[in-house]
């Protein structure tokens, strides 16, 4: 059996403002820096969102949220549930996460335990 784990929830609050180009155009510059510089870090982010799903795995919703050209998968926390479903496809939504993930490709970027700021 899996133990699930008690996540950390984030103050967003106290957080930095960071936009998913920043993270991209540092990675193009040196990847090793930038991986570095983010992994497992926590930002606050805005953006648009392009998709919202559900993963039958994990039981819960994530988001594809995409600011001027880069798009990110965006994990909630899962006290997030019931302000999710209060968004669609194309609103502008802004959150905090930690970046779980950055990979080569352009927009391949996971957000974990993110929290929406009304």
């Amino acid at each position: 059996l899996f133990e699930k784990k008690e996540v950390e929830i984030l103050n967003c609050s106290e957080l930095p403002n960071l936009t998913f180009e920043q993270i991209y155009e540092d990675k193009l510059a040196n990847e090793t820096t930038a991986r570095e510089m983010y992994l497992n870090n926590s930002y606050n982010f805005n953006g648009t969102i392009d998709s919202i799903n559900y993963n039958e795995y994990t039981k819960q919703s994530y988001m594809t949220i995409k600011n001027v050209y880069v798009s990110a998968t965006v994990y909630f926390n899962e006290n997030q549930e019931s302000v999710i479903k209060t968004y669609k496809k194309g609103d502008t939504i802004s959150f905090c996460g930690t970046i779980n993930d950055i990979s080569p490709l352009i927009g391949a970027m996971d957000i974990n335990n993110s929290i929406i700021i009304n």
